[in-house]
């Protein structure tokens, strides 16, 4: 069974050489694309925003510890403590101006596990973002898909007992348990339990159909799928 994700993981969900490329592959993209404000979608303790130096950004997340290591004096990054999936929260800067571009990177898009309400956000980010309006996620489909082909997310616990994997039946969705929430005796998905989305190709597509954006494709790198608006 795979390690999958720890909660330190929220914060450095990648490995050096991954983590430089995807801030390069960002960086150029927003210069290609003239992009001077970003929405981070999960912006965690700032990985990815305070390394965009020429870009005015809007971080949400939903862990104040997270948003608290996020330097007040960094004037280019505003917080805010919000779930993006929720219908109440602004997807504009304090100052009503409008992003042109947005991010959900460090395999947050995988926390998206609720199909009907990551349509709802699409939709809703859509219609916030002035051009060239686009959403940059990880590349990560062919990685996860390839593992679950070779037996990486089985369904169980870890060696150690630290670690419970609980596959939705009939469903691309994951429960994760650590530490005391692992329970070898039960084997259905729980109210509290922390739900990932293994999204496909195919399921990316349907959801972008569903809420106005083009199919997700690579960019020039490789490091990233953008979605833009149809």
């Amino acid at each position: 069974m795979s390690r999958a994700f720890s909660e330190r993981d929220d914060w450095l969900p990648l490995d050096d050489e991954t983590h430089a490329l995807q801030l390069r592959a960002l960086d150029e993209l927003c210069r290609r694309e003239g992009v001077e404000r970003g929405i981070d979608l999960g912006c965690g303790d700032g990985r990815v925003a305070r390394a965009m130096q020429r870009v005015r950004v809007l971080g949400l997340d939903i862990d104040p510890g997270a948003l608290s290591a996020i330097s007040a004096d960094d004037r280019r990054i505003e917080t805010r403590l919000a779930d993006a999936l929720d219908a109440s929260t602004p997807l504009v800067f304090g100052d009503s101006s409008r992003a042109q571009g947005a991010w959900c990177l460090g395999n947050t898009f995988l926390e998206f596990h609720d199909v009907a309400r990551a349509a709802a956000m699409m939709r809703r980010l859509r219609e916030a973002l002035d051009p060239p309006g686009w959403l940059a996620i990880d590349n990560f489909v062919a990685d996860i898909w390839r593992d679950v082909a070779e037996g990486n997310w089985q369904e169980g616990v870890s060696d150690d007992d630290q670690w419970q994997m609980v596959w939705a039946p009939g469903d691309e969705i994951v429960a994760l348990r650590r530490g005391p929430r692992v329970d070898p005796d039960d084997w259905s998905i729980r109210e509290h339990d922390r739900l990932l989305r293994l999204w496909s190709l195919g399921s990316l597509r349907l959801l972008a159909l569903s809420s106005g954006w083009t199919a997700p494709e690579p960019d020039p790198t490789g490091a990233l799928l953008l979605f833009r608006p149809v």
